[in-house]
């Protein structure tokens, strides 16, 4: 008798029911468990899992890929209503500004650029009353350049915050509907590990939303 795996003979056992079929637990496992390629998401390349590869339900080819693709879900606007949507819209229009940011690159190394959107006011308890009907964002205080200046406030929201925020006050928006559009564009297509890793054309969309914001 042969091995089934590697065909290297085996010896025979008087006993018919005990006859073995693999030469070693190697030879067993590649037979139930035969290795495959995949391809990495993140870089392209061709890796080996299974037997003598890596465990089977890898995704990446390495702990780097992995990393620099991962993506993280963040926190989901509330569900607005259209009179409050329509209200917010008007002050994102006139004193708001939508953008594509670079990450901290010290704190957050693989996040790559990322959408925000800011509203600014002199007047905090409408920005308040803003964060609270989104349910997502903060509020910062903004620098006086002079003392005659009033002091001003900013709301702010990031990433898929800001996503789930302009899709709901895009319908009543006239301004800068095109800078939202391209804001969820762009963290839609985050959601793709290769384009995560790809940072030409996310600098790409970055200078189109500086042209939009210039225009």
């Amino acid at each position: 008798m042969q091995c089934k795996t590697c065909g290297k003979p085996l010896r025979v056992s008087r006993f018919p029911d005990r006859q073995q079929i693999y030469c070693s637990r190697a030879c067993y496992h590649k037979d139930k468990h035969p290795s495959e390629q995949k391809i990495c998401p993140t870089c392209g390349n061709s890796f080996t899992v299974g037997i003598s590869g890596k465990p089977r339900d890898n995704i990446f080819c390495s702990i780097a890929c992995a990393s620099k693709t991962r993506y993280r879900r963040g926190y989901q606007a509330n569900e607005i209503n259209p009179t409050d949507g329509a209200y917010i819209a008007g002050f994102l229009d006139g004193e708001g500004s939508i953008m594509l940011i670079d990450a901290n690159h010290k704190t957050s190394p693989n996040r790559g650029i990322r959408p925000r959107v800011t509203i600014t006011n002199t007047n905090k308890p409408v920005l308040e009353w803003i964060a609270e009907i989104a349910g997502v964002g903060a509020i910062s205080r903004k620098t006086r350049y002079a003392a005659r200046h009033k002091e001003g406030w900013q709301f702010y929201c990031n990433s898929e915050s800001a996503e789930s925020f302009l899709r709901q006050i895009l319908p009543y928006m006239r301004v800068k509907a095109r800078q939202a559009q391209l804001a969820i564009a762009f963290q839609e297509r985050l959601r793709d590990p290769a384009a995560l890793a790809d940072r030409d054309w996310q600098i790409e969309w970055k200078a189109q939303m500086a042209a939009l914001n210039a225009a």
